[in-house]
């Protein structure tokens, strides 16, 4: 099941609640500057690569409480004037990840044990990815910067799963084959961003390629799970 679907009020309690709460505090104590984390699922079902000026579409729970948690963001911005800036970041993945059941984690994990890695619909879905340290690299811009609004955050390209898993087996040096299960979740098929306007008003490119990334991670996990 989704992320967020198998508890949509705890899902709406953290992300919504949570974000209002931050930003009342925020304001009340009169805040210099504000990141926001909202995702690029706030965009649901729009036709990628996404850009900041594209409407939110989201219809699962979490989706949609980071729909809200965007808004209120911009909402508070607007009223009352707080520098409020948006990331909507794409997947992100790297050392230090403990949601051990999400893409790369888990394929790591499965490689590590002797378990075939596990894809959906032949690994034809195309997600964008970012490696941590570019991510924390483009928040320490945004936050130096007085950038205000929705920016993406991403690799700026669609990436389909079994590259991710291809990547992994390679590097892991592992001759095991994906077991190929039907969706059933109902998951938006392609997911990327057009990141083009992080570069203009913060100066920020990935400086990771994938395989970098992915090679980090993979000696991060090497440790963590032995």
């Amino acid at each position: 099941i989704s992320v967020g679907a198998s508890d949509p009020v705890g899902t709406f309690e953290s992300n919504i609640r949570g974000t209002w709460n931050v930003l009342d505090a925020c304001r009340t104590q009169k805040v210099k500057r504000v990141i926001v984390a909202a995702s690029d699922k706030a965009y649901g079902r729009t036709e990628p690569p996404y850009r900041e000026d594209q409407p939110l579409t989201p219809d699962r729970p979490y989706e949609t409480s980071k729909a809200c948690t965007d808004m209120l963001a911009r909402t508070y911005s607007g009223t009352y004037g707080m520098s409020v800036a948006v990331t909507r970041c794409v997947n992100l993945y790297g050392p230090g990840c403990a949601t051990l059941s999400t893409l790369v984690p888990n394929t790591i994990r499965r490689i590590l044990k002797g378990e075939r890695p596990i894809i959906r619909n032949g690994g034809k879905m195309m997600r964008d990815w970012l490696y941590i340290e570019d991510a924390v690299d483009a928040y320490i811009r945004l936050a130096q910067s007085d950038y205000v609004g929705p920016i993406n955050l991403g690799g700026g390209r669609g990436i389909p799963v079994i590259e991710i898993t291809k990547t992994l087996l390679k590097i892991l040096e592992s001759d095991l084959q994906p077991i190929d299960e039907m969706d059933t979740h109902g998951e938006i098929v392609n997911q990327w961003a057009d990141c083009s306007l992080a570069e203009r008003v913060i100066g920020w490119t990935p400086k990771h390629s994938l395989e970098e990334g992915l090679r980090k991670t993979v000696e991060w996990y090497k440790k963590s799970l032995a």
